[in-house]
Order: C-alpha cells, then structure tokens, then sequence
C-alpha cells in the first residue's frame, strides 16, 4: 500500500508520535479492551432497526419527513445541473459530497430509526409502485409465518450473539436477504468520492445523483423495496449505525455480504488517506509500485482504488468465514462497523467541517444567483476550523474510541478468547491502518 512506503511514517507528524507509534498505541488500547475487559451478556430482544419497516404503510408524520426528504433530493439535483457552475457557489456539492453522508452516520447513530423517517428513495418506489403495477409486499415475510430456515440469508448461528434470543425469534422482526448487491453500490460511491476527479463540479454532483436515484428508483420498483433496502448504500449504513446504540451492534442479527460491503468502503476510505500521504507521488515517480505507474493519474487513482476496496472486502470477508468457522459468525462485521462508520465522518474532516459552514451560507442562495433568502448570504468562511493538528488529533481519537467500541460489542458476542480471534485481529488491522492514514494524510 502507498501509505507503508510514505517516510512520514516514521517522523514526528506533528502530533508528539510518529505514525507508526500512534497506531501501535491505538492498537493496544483496543487490544486491551477486547481482552482484559469484563465480559457483558448480550441479553433481551434485539432492538428493530433492520428492515421490518419496508412492508410498513407509511404514517402521517413519516409521509410528512420523507417528502422533505424527496424535496431536499430533488433540490441538490436541480440545484447542480442548473445553477452556478463554481462549487463554492453552488448549495450541491456542499450538501451531496460534504456533509449528507457523516450527518446521515451521526444522526442515525443518535436517532437509531432516523433512516425509516427519511429514506427518499423507498419513498419514491412506494409512489411509483401503483403507477407500475407492482407489488408492495415484496420480501420476505417475517419467521412466524414461514416454515422454513428461519436464520436464512443471516450470518447469526447459535454462538453469534452469545446470550440473544434464537435466531427465529430474531428473525421474526428482520426478513431474510444479504446485502451482496450493495457491494457494488458501495464501489461505486467510493468511485465517485475518491476516484473521480470532477467529484466536487456541480454538475458532475447533479449527474451522479440523478443516476443514483434512477438506478436505485427503478430496483425498488422492479425487483421491491426489499431488494432496494438490501442494495442502497446509504441506507444500509444509516440501518447499522443505529444498532451502535444497543451495545454497540452487540445484537445486531448480521446479514451475509456485510462484511464484504465494510470491506469496500474501508478499502475506498483507507486508500484516500494513503494518496493523500507526502510518500504517495513519490512512490508513483520512482516506479517503486509497478501496478500504480501508469502515467496517467486519473488511471493510477482508480487502477489504487480498486485493488484496495476489493482487498477490503475479500479481507473482511474471508475473516467473517474464519470467525463463523469458531462459533462467532458477524462479530467481524460488528467489530468493523463503528471503525469504518468513523472513517466515513472523519476521513474528509477538514470538507465535512468547511461544507457546513457553506452549507449555512448557500441555503440563501442555493443556485448562486445572488439572492439571500435567509439573510446568510454574506456569512463568513473559515478555510482551516479549529487547525490541521486538532484536526488530525480528532480523528484519530475517533477512530480510536470507534475500536474500542468494536472491541465491546465482539466481548459481548463470544464466549471464549478462540471465537474473539478474527474479529479481533480484523479491528487492529482497521484501527492502525486507519490511524497511520490520519496522522499524514494531507
């Protein structure tokens, strides 16, 4: 990977500690938790935030949000393809690539069912559904009422959730299905965020958005709601960051390919941090990595990409296969979850803290047309909030405390030290990794 053969791994980043020392003492503190801490009972029923509200009439209030939502979707499309042209005098890049997925992240971990309340596109499949003619019901019903494999399409097994309920009784509140399809959904987010090089042109936001929509629109319709739930990236990590709140996804009921779809974001996130370290260009230059020293940029990027985001995903999920082997079957996903949700937030710090002030500033002028609706149009920018170091420093405490969140939650979905081992070494992995990433990336 670039980021190992960058030098700044062994300086002083300007945050007391070489990189390297940094992630040795991330990783320990996170080896720590995961094996002298108490171990907690994963008891009760698993909290409901998987997809039993897909075959769900929509209420008032809920009818009332998501057509907020759609409005605020339709917005950030029009608002791209016909407004101004500069990114920073355009509401969409701000809103679509700086703030919407670590706010979406953040306040789905606050507000665990926050997804049901806003998800736009299950909201526009249910519109068009009458008009197509297709069925609502269109998943799986709930365990109860089936005769079959009640755990089917669930990495649960018996040893998964250490003291939970059966996997019947779990299954009963989340229909049966992988999320397999959303791994090209997830590579194909991480493309246009990392990859591409016009991510930030309005107009580029305002085409990639619209085609999200149509493309996720249209699985809803075609193949049902279900099969969109199980596909749509975003929503599938709004979904799993509310079960942080319930012992930090200690009963989350883990559906097949979660693993993978971490892997890919992971892979994505962690190679941004690695071509934004000093060595990267240097690395290219010098021909010492043969497969990135193609000369053309944009190609080396994706050609980077790619071979990271699928090495995520086969890691992950041949780590989630060991640990199902020894009785723990999703306890890597659950591991992995809040590190790379903390990546997700803290990656882009620096944009996601610059977006919101823009953010604040162009909802006066959404199209850049120099009207001031709300009388924030002449508001003020801070380049750099709060300084590069504390930035830095920030993050890696994130993503720290994120890997002592993972530690907890496999503590309490295993019993013995043999089933904590791969989802333990899946965490450090992550943890150091990604603290290596922060402590230079530019």
């Amino acid at each position: 990977m670039p980021l190992l053969l960058a030098h700044p791994l062994t300086e002083d980043a300007g945050l007391g500690l070489p990189p390297l020392a940094l992630a040795a003492v991330a990783t320990v503190i996170v080896a720590a938790v995961l094996t002298l801490s108490k171990r907690w009972s994963a008891t009760g029923e698993p909290d409901e935030a998987g997809l039993a509200d897909i075959a769900v009439a929509l209420g008032r209030a809920r009818c009332v949000t998501r057509a907020l939502a759609v409005a605020v979707l339709v917005l950030g499309i029009y608002a791209a393809r016909r407004g101004s042209p500069d990114g920073l005098a355009n509401l969409a890049p701000a809103l679509v690539v700086g703030v919407a997925w670590p706010l979406l992240v953040l306040g789905s971990v606050a507000l665990p069912r926050l997804w049901r309340w806003v998800d736009p596109w299950d909201a526009v499949a249910r519109a068009i559904e009458p008009l197509a003619g297709s069925a609502p019901a269109d998943g799986p019903v709930p365990a109860d009422a089936t005769t079959g494999d009640p755990s089917a399409g669930y990495s649960s097994g018996d040893a998964s959730i250490a003291d939970a309920s059966s996997a019947a009784a779990l299954e009963a509140v989340q229909p049966a299905g992988s999320v397999w399809p959303g791994v090209v959904a997830a590579a194909a987010v991480m493309y246009f965020l990392i990859a591409l090089p016009t991510s930030t042109q309005p107009r580029s936001v305002g085409a990639a958005l619209a085609a999200y929509t149509i493309v996720m629109v249209a699985i809803g319709v075609a193949l049902g709601r279900y099969a969109l739930a199980r596909t749509e990236v975003f929503g599938l990590t709004a979904r799993w960051a509310g079960h942080l709140r319930s012992g930090f996804a200690a009963r989350w009921l883990v559906p097949e390919g979660a693993e993978a779809v971490l892997g890919v974001l992971a892979g994505g996130l962690l190679f941004d941090l690695a071509r934004r370290a000093p060595g990267y260009d240097e690395a290219l230059t010098t021909g010492r990595l043969s497969w990135a020293s193609t000369g053309d940029a944009d190609r080396d990027v994706l050609l980077g990409l790619a071979i990271c985001a699928l090495v995520g995903a086969v890691t992950l999920h041949l780590f989630g296969r060991w640990a199902a082997r020894r009785g723990a079957a999703g306890s890597v996903a659950a591991a992995a979850l809040p590190v790379v949700l903390a990546l997700v937030v803290v990656v882009k710090l620096r944009r996601f803290l610059v977006s919101l002030q823009l953010v604040r500033i162009l909802v006066s002028d959404p199209l850049g047309r120099g009207v001031d609706l709300f009388g924030t149009a002449g508001g003020s920018l801070d380049a750099n909030p709060f300084g590069t170091t504390a930035q830095r420093v920030t993050a890696i405490v994130v993503v720290t405390l994120a890997g002592v969140a993972g530690a907890i939650a496999v503590r309490r979905r295993t019993r013995t030290g043999r089933q904590r081992e791969p989802a333990g070494y899946a965490v450090y992995l992550l943890v150091a990794l990604g603290t290596m990433g922060l402590a230079v990336a530019a």
